[in-house]
């Protein structure tokens, strides 16, 4: 287990390369090919690594040189040479270098790769010497020494010369960065001293278009600071102009140039974090577009990129943003043949697409991986175009849609480029309600739904909804106030145009039964023992278990929870049992009972009795006294609901008056014995 002072010095080693980290990710092959549609991997590297110096030389790629570094810290820099063949997919070991080389540039010059800057590691000097590796030979030699050492800067050719801008400090072991730009002449073998770029930057990017010469991203390596400011350098009056700036801050990235747009790919936002995604700027009106359907399947930093007869994009290498893991895959990119210029429109409002190139685009719904066969078969629209064409179109659905396109040589991309037709109708939001809302107690609630929004770009479209099986035609779509009854209702908004649905939306009224059931049962029973001192208690409720009126539920029975029988003593002794009966609607609402069991010992002799004589009371409900009228002697005693006596007086007769007004609430019993016989009313307290 690393401790946390390995931690820390692993971070303050690493914070100049503008990193922070967070958590080990793995990327496999088959995680890469579940995300990012427009990317797949082509194969692995046989040796991973990043800050590699990379080119193309007759349609293959190298990859010279570069780092790899492990969990533990451990940093390893390679002399290494590999070239790539895109058209049989296998890699080849070239000659190696004279030592390790990382953060250099590479530019191919009439088959041969000419090699500036970079470092042999990161303790050691910016290195000025310059070298040439001949491809065919598979041999390297010097050439004549840059004026001063540079590494991590941004490099391209133009009108036949060798162009290098910024980097880190000439000759330095530190991480400043330079404003320096240098221009070699690979026929007279001599330099030139250019004009200074605005902002002192490494870690970035250039590209050519239009004669002139785009700077993208960057960084301050020694404080940690992006920049996204977008310098233009004019090789003819050898000036720089500052431009629109980026959408986001980028380092450690690469780009590349297609059809009049540069793309900006991948790289670091800032010193804790990265991204996967496509930036694609169009220096002809100093714009910039997110794409988000080209974003990479996972984030890669320090790796450079190829393109390959104009119309596919290899990355290799690099890092992830966890610990510098070094990715081994290399992922490829075809380049759309056209693309939707606004990606999200409503249904029937008109959007353009720009052809890159001459071919078809067919429009399909989202998910459609396939050959062009069943890309076809799925086809929404199709239309044709030729290169730099735009069209209009209107599409009359809603949802995520895929152009792919076919380019004039056959070509096909699959899913780069998406629409998203937003739906045309809004329901309101969900409707919550309780069945005491309204107070009707019959377990509906009447609900008012507010409009449904929906736009009319379709002509002829016409809004209907549908609820509990009913359809119904109204302008705008109003449900207006409804009567719903308990449980979920769901109401459908559907925009037609004719027989076709153009949009839907729906909404759920769910109406929550809120009442407590409600059922009576008799407070007390009697039962005696037999001779062997057993009793019988009837299993099932014993009277009636009424639903209360406004009870959302139908057909409950209450049923015996438990019996408690711990004031049972003895056979020759009187005790009671407990009864809890329970009521449950199945709605979420239960409701309790208590019955008392009276559980009295054989009587040795019972006499024979015509009339057990009856008793008044009153008032009831009572707050204050009851009153009791016997038409004979008798005990009286108050019991409450679990059996306990609360007062008693003995040998009344007439008329006696009971205070209650120090009870509690609730509903108590009173019992008049007649010797062995006894009578039982039932009384509310308030």
């Amino acid at each position: 287990m690393k401790t946390k002072e390995f931690e820390l010095k692993f971070i303050i080693t690493m914070f100049r390369h503008v990193f922070f980290f967070f958590s080990i990710a793995v990327f496999t092959s088959q995680a890469i090919s579940a995300q990012g549609e427009n990317w797949r991997v082509v194969t692995n590297m046989p040796t991973p690594r990043h800050d590699i110096a990379s080119c193309v030389v007759n349609g293959k790629i190298y990859a010279i040189g570069g780092m790899s570094h492990e969990y533990n810290g451990q940093k390893t820099f390679f002399n290494l040479v590999t070239r790539f063949d895109p058209e049989n997919s296998v890699w080849d070991t070239c000659q190696s270098m004279s030592g390790p080389r990382v953060g250099a540039y590479a530019c191919p010059v009439n088959g041969k790769i000419y090699l500036f800057g970079g470092r042999n590691n990161f303790s050691s000097p910016n290195i000025s010497n310059m070298f040439i590796y001949d491809t065919e030979a598979d041999t390297w030699s010097t050439v004549t020494n840059m004026p001063w050492g540079t590494s991590y800067a941004a490099g391209c050719m133009y009108d036949n010369k060798i162009y290098l801008f910024g980097g880190l400090e000439a000759g330095s072991t530190a991480w400043n960065p330079s404003k320096q730009v240098l221009r070699y002449d690979p026929e007279t073998e001599s330099w030139d001293t250019l004009a200074e770029m605005n902002v002192a930057r490494s870690h970035f990017t250039v590209n050519v278009m239009n004669n002139k010469i785009y700077a993208f991203g960057g960084m301050n390596a020694s404080t940690n600071q992006l920049t996204k400011v977008v310098e233009v350098y004019d090789p003819s009056s050898d000036t720089w102009e500052l431009n629109n700036p980026a959408p986001s801050y980028r380092a450690m990235n690469t780009s590349v140039r297609f059809n009049d747009r540069i793309w900006i790919l991948s790289g670091a936002k800032n010193v804790s974090s990265y991204n996967n995604s496509v930036d694609i700027y169009e220096p002809a009106t100093d714009s910039w577009q997110c794409a988000a359907a080209e974003d990479l399947p996972l984030i890669k930093m320090w790796h450079p990129a190829s393109v390959i007869h104009d119309s596919m994009v290899y990355l290799l290498g690099g890092t992830t943003a966890s610990y510098f893991l070094d990715i081994p895959e290399m992922i490829a990119f075809d380049f759309p043949v056209a693309r939707a210029q606004n990606d999200t429109v409503l249904p029937c409002e008109s959007f353009e697409i720009l052809f890159y190139e001459d071919g078809d685009i067919y429009i399909t719904p989202s998910g459609i991986q396939a050959e062009k066969a069943t890309i076809e078969a799925a086809t929404i629209q199709q239309e044709s175009g030729t290169a730099g064409q735009k069209i209009t179109l209107q599409m009359e659905i809603s949802g995520s849609c895929w152009i792919y396109g076919i380019a004039s040589e056959g070509r096909l991309d699959r899913g780069y480029s998406s629409l998203n037709i937003i739906s045309a109708v809004t329901a309101t939001t969900d409707v919550t309600a309780n069945t005491s809302d309204d107070g009707t107690g019959d377990c509906t609630v009447e609900i008012a739904i507010a409009d449904a929004i929906f736009n009319d770009n379709c002509p002829g479209s016409t809004l209907v909804w549908e609820m509990s099986g009913a359809t119904n035609y109204f302008w705008p779509g109003q449900v207006y106030t409804w009567t719903f009854n308990h449980g979920v209702t769901k109401i459908v908004y559907t925009l037609k145009n004719g027989s076709s649905i153009i949009s839907k939306d729906s909404l759920e009224v769910t109406v929550l039964d809120d009442e407590d059931p409600q059922f009576i049962v008799p407070p007390t029973d009697t039962v005696y023992r037999s001779s062997d001192c057993s009793y019988d208690i009837d299993p099932f409720i014993t009277g009636d278990a009424l639903n209360e009126w406004d009870n959302c539920a139908t057909g409950i029975e209450g049923f015996i929870l438990n019996d408690n029988d711990t004031n049972l003593t003895g056979c020759d002794t009187a005790g009671y049992i407990i009864r809890t009966l329970r009521l449950d609607d199945g709605n979420g609402n239960v409701v309790d009972q208590i019955q008392i069991i009276w559980v009295l010992p054989l009587p040795t002799a019972i006499p024979i009795i015509e009339k057990i004589p009856d008793f008044r009371f009153y008032p009831n409900p009572a707050e204050d006294y009851i009153t009791v009228e016997l038409p004979a002697t008798g005990d009286i005693s108050l019991f409450d609901i679990l059996g306990r006596e609360m007062t008693g007086i003995s040998n009344v007769s007439g008329k006696t008056t009971i205070s209650v007004s120090e009870l509690p609430q609730g509903v108590y019993f009173i019992r008049v014995n007649y010797g062995k016989e006894f009578s039982i009313e039932k009384v509310l307290v308030e």
